[in-house]
C-alpha cells in the first residue's frame, strides 16, 4: 500500500538535500588570474618599449664600451651601445644598439654612423665635449632601403647639396698637406671648410670638395681664385725675401683662401657645383693668366721666380721652363695678372733685362741682386698668348708720344741701343735700333726723342756723332769738343739747327736725317750755327786762300788777341772761302766800314 504524504508512518524520516549549480569563478582564482594578467601586460609592455636592434661595424673598438658609449643624434642621446663583439675576420667589431622604435623609419641604407672623439693636434681641438662626456657615436639620417646593419665611418660626412651654404669642387695637381675639414680663409676669416677629396677620373689632378659656410658665400664669384694656405711660402733672393702665411692654423694643419680680383668687368656669383682650379700659391692666383714665352736659351731664368715687369711693375712670374720639341731653344710657361689680358696682342713684344756694365754705367742693377727678368710692351692687335721673347729692347712704336725718325750714317762708330742724344749737353732721346741698309752701304739707326723735346727738330736740323774727343788745333793753339763725358766713352749724337737760316717746318715721324760724324762736318766748320754763340760782333770775310786758319785762330789787333776764327767754309762761287770771326764785344769798337784784314800765319 503506498504511503500517503502525512501519514505517520514517514514523518519520521529526514528529508534529502537539493543540490544547486552555482555560476561564476571561484574567489580563490581571482588572485592568480590577476597576477597571470598583470605579468602578460608587462612582457606586453616590455615588447612594446624594447628597442630595434641594430648592427655597426667599426675598424676598431678604440673609445667604443658597451653600455656606456652613447648613440647621439643632434646632441640629444638616441641609446647605448648595448654589446660589442669582434667579427669572424679579426678585422673588424660589431656593435650593438637597440634604437626606439619611433626612429624604426629612420634605419635605412644611406643612414650614416661615426664615432666622435676628441682630436688634440698643433691645428685645434675638436670634440671638445667627449673630454667630459665622453666618445660616442653620431647619427645622421639617410634616404634608401630599410636595413638594421650598417659600416661605420672613419670620419664625419660632409655637408650634403641640401645644407644651406655653398658647395664647391676645386681641381688641383696633387692634394699637399691639405686634409678634410681643413680651414678655408677669406681675408684670414674661417668662412668655409675642406669636405673630403678624390683623385679625378683621369688620374692626373685631384678634385677637392669645399663648403662655404651661407652668411659668406657671397663672397664667392664667378672669378675668384683660390690657393693652397698651407705652411709658409719664402722667396727671394739677394735683394730680400718674402715670407706669404694666411694664419697660423693653416701653417700647422694646411688650408685654403680666395679672393676676387679687383677689375672693371662685372662678376656674377657662385653657384653650387662650380669648379675652380687650385692654385698652389697666392702669387699664382693672383697671376693667373697663363701665356707662353720662345726663348734661344734659359741661362739666367728661374721657374717660379723670373719676374716679368711692366713699367718698373710686376705683372707676372715664370713658372716652368723646358725645351722646345724640335730642341731649336727654351720654352717658358708664365702667369700674368688678370688686368693686363687687355694688353696682350699681336703687338706686345717682351724682351730679356740683364745687368749690363760698362765704363759709363751700370743698367740693370737690379738684376744683380733680384735677377734677369722679362720687361713687356704692350701694343695695339688682336689677341695673343704665344709670344718670342727678344734679348734686346725692341723699338718704341711710333704710338708712343715723342719723334721717332732715322738717321744714315757711314759707319755706327761707337754709338750702341741705348746711346744718348744731346740738345745743349742735355739728354733729349736715344738710340732705339740699328740695321744695314739693303745695299749695305750705310747704318740706318732708329732713333728717338722725347714729346717735351720733340719740337727742336726741324727739316734742316742736323745730327753728328759726339763720341769720343775732338781735338782740333794748330800752332795758334788747340780746341777740345765734347757733348758730354759720357759720350767720350760710351759715344752720343747731338744735333743744332742752323741759325743763319730761317727754321723750317717741324721734323715728323719716320724722317730721315744724315748722321755727320763730327761738329765740323755737320757745321760746316762752325758756319751754320756757331756764329751766334757768344757774344761779340759777328762778321763774314772772303779768302782765297785758307792758310793755316783753324776756327779757333786768334784775330790780333797790334799783336793783342781780340777775337777768334769761328769757322769756315766754301762759299756759294765754290771760288772763294768765307771765314767767320766773332770779335769780342770790348774790341768791337775797332771795326770800321774800312777795317782790313790779312792772314798772320806762318812767316812773311
Amino acid at each position: 500500500m503506498a504511503n500517503q504524504p502525512g501519514n505517520g508512518t514517514d514523518a519520521g524520516k529526514p528529508q534529502q538535500p537539493v543540490l544547486k549549480k552555482k555560476r561564476g569563478i571561484p574567489f580563490i582564482w581571482i588572485l592568480p588570474i590577476l597576477a597571470a594578467l598583470i605579468g602578460g601586460g608587462l612582457v606586453i609592455k616590455s615588447m612594446l618599449e624594447a628597442g630595434i636592434p641594430i648592427e655597426i661595424i667599426f675598424d676598431t673598438a678604440d673609445g667604443i664600451e658597451a653600455g656606456k658609449t652613447k648613440l647621439m643624434y643632434r646632441g640629444l642621446e638616441v641609446a647605448r651601445v648595448k654589446t660589442v663583439e669582434l667579427n669572424p675576420d679579426l678585422q673588424s667589431v660589431t656593435v650593438h644598439i637597440d634604437i626606439p622604435r619611433n626612429a624604426e623609419k629612420h634605419l635605412k641604407s644611406k643612414a650614416q654612423f661615426w664615432l666622435v672623439k676628441p682630436e688634440i693636434s698643433l691645428a685645434g681641438v675638436t670634440g671638445l665635449g667627449t673630454l667630459l662626456s665622453g666618445n660616442y657615436i653620431a647619427v645622421k639620417p639617410g634616404d634608401g632601403k630599410k636595413t638594421r646593419k650598417f659600416k661605420a665611418l672613419t670620419s664625419p660626412p660632409p655637408h650634403d647639396v641640401e645644407t644651406p651654404g655653398l658647395h664647391l669642387t676645386l681641381t688641383a695637381e696633387k692634394l699637399g698637406s691639405l686634409r678634410e675639414d681643413a680651414p678655408i680663409y677669406y681675408r684670414q676669416i674661417l668662412v668655409g671648410r675642406v669636405q673630403g677629396h678624390s683623385l679625378a677620373e683621369d688620374g692626373n689632378s685631384v678634385n677637392i670638395n669645399i663648403f662655404v659656410k651661407e652668411e659668406y658665400e657671397y663672397l664667392v664669384r664667378k672669378t675668384s681664385r683660390f690657393w693652397n694656405a698651407s705652411g709658409i711660402s719664402i722667396s727671394g733672393g739677394l735683394a730680400g725675401l718674402s715670407v706669404e702665411t694666411e694664419s697660423l692654423s693653416s701653417i700647422l694643419s694646411g688650408g685654403l683662401a680666395f679672393f676676387t680680383p679687383d677689375n672693371d668687368e662685372p662678376t656674377f656669383p657662385s653657384e653650387d657645383g662650380d669648379i675652380f682650379p687650385l692654385y698652389s700659391n697666392f702669387k699664382l692666383a693672383e697671376a693667373g693668366i697663363e701665356i707662353t714665352l720662345h726663348l734661344q736659351d734659359g741661362e739666367g731664368l728661374k721657374e717660379h721666380g723670373t719676374r716679368i715687369m711692366f713699367e718698373g711693375i710686376q705683372i707676372g712670374t715664370i713658372e716652368k721652363i723646358g725645351v722646345e720639341k724640335d730642341l731649336s731653344g727654351v720654352i717658358a710657361r708664365a702667369s700674368l695678372d688678370p688686368r693686363t689680358t687687355p694688353l696682350l696682342t699681336t703687338a706686345t713684344r717682351f724682351w730679356r733685362v740683364s745687368p749690363n756694365i760698362s765704363l759709363t754705367e751700370i743698367s740693370g742693377l737690379s738684376t744683380l741682386l733680384s735677377g734677369e727678368y722679362i720687361a713687356m710692351q704692350p701694343g695695339e692687335g688682336e689677341p695673343r698668348t704665344d709670344f718670342t721673347v727678344l734679348d734686346e729692347p725692341p723699338v718704341l712704336p711710333d704710338s708712343v708720344p715723342g719723334l721717332h725718325f732715322k738717321l744714315s750714317a757711314d759707319d755706327l762708330g761707337s754709338l750702341s741701343r741705348g746711346t744718348k742724344i744731346y740738345y745743349k749737353r742735355i739728354p733729349v732721346g736715344n738710340v732705339q735700333a740699328y740695321h744695314l741698309d739693303k745695299s749695305g752701304r750705310q747704318v740706318i739707326i732708329d732713333a728717338y726723342i722725347e714729346e717735351k723735346y720733340a719740337h727742336l727738330v726741324h727739316r734742316n736740323t742736323r745730327f753728328w756723332n759726339t763720341s769720343g774727343i775732338d781735338l782740333t788745333g794748330s800752332v795758334a793753339g788747340f780746341r777740345l769738343r765734347t757733348e758730354a763725358v759720357t759720350s767720350i766713352i760710351s759715344g752720343g749724337i747731338a744735333f743744332a739747327t742752323p741759325g743763319n737760316s730761317p727754321a723750317k717746318a717741324a721734323a715728323k715721324n719716320s724722317s730721315t736725317f744724315k748722321l755727320y760724324p763730327t761738329y765740323d762736318a755737320a757745321s760746316e766748320n762752325d758756319t751754320l750755327f756757331g756764329d751766334k754763340r757768344e757774344p761779340g760782333l759777328h762778321l763774314n770775310i772772303r779768302t782765297t786762300d785758307l792758310g793755316s786758319l783753324s776756327a779757333g785762330s786768334p784775330v790780333l789787333y797790334k799783336r793783342i788777341t781780340v777775337g777768334q776764327v769761328h769757322g769756315y767754309r766754301l762759299d756759294a762761287d765754290n771760288e772763294t772761302i768765307l771765314v767767320q770771326l766773332t770779335i769780342r764785344p770790348q774790341y768791337k769798337h775797332l771795326v770800321h766800314t774800312n777795317s782790313r784784314f790779312w792772314n798772320a800765319s806762318g812767316f812773311e
